[in-house]
């Protein structure tokens, strides 16, 4: 149920960055520094080209979903190495599997997007 939990929160987060629904944070992000050269020669920034891929989007919604929903539970725990290495896989296993869930859940909502807008003009019409 936990990890239900944190795939839905991960989604959350990369349709909030993906769509614009945080500028406050997205249009900072955007404007960062870290350049990266497109093959046209256009120069675009890191996060203007990961804020474009849900997949690429979901990997950092998923470690930061671990963060705020499963951290806690484990800074409760004295952190011996055991813990901590169990911790740091716990978290990329969930941004791993976030990046999955949130692409395929991603492209189905575009799918059924694409099926009711074509049904929509094939009504008008």
């Amino acid at each position: 149920m936990d990890f239900l939990l944190l795939l839905l929160a991960a989604y959350g987060i990369t349709f909030a960055l993906m769509n614009q629904k945080a500028p406050w944070l997205t249009d900072r992000l955007k404007a960062l520094a870290f350049r990266v050269e497109e093959k046209d020669g256009e120069k675009t920034t890191f996060f203007q080209r990961m804020l474009v891929c849900p997949f690429c989007t979901g990997f950092h919604a998923g470690w930061l979903a671990w963060l705020l929903i499963r951290l806690p539970e484990h800074a409760a725990h004295s952190f011996s190495a055991e813990r901590l290495v169990y911790a740091v896989a716990e978290c990329l296993g969930s941004a791993f599997a976030s990046s999955a869930a949130c692409y395929l859940l991603d492209t189905a909502a575009q799918y059924f997007e694409d099926a009711s807008a074509a049904l929509a003009n094939s009504d008008d019409e």
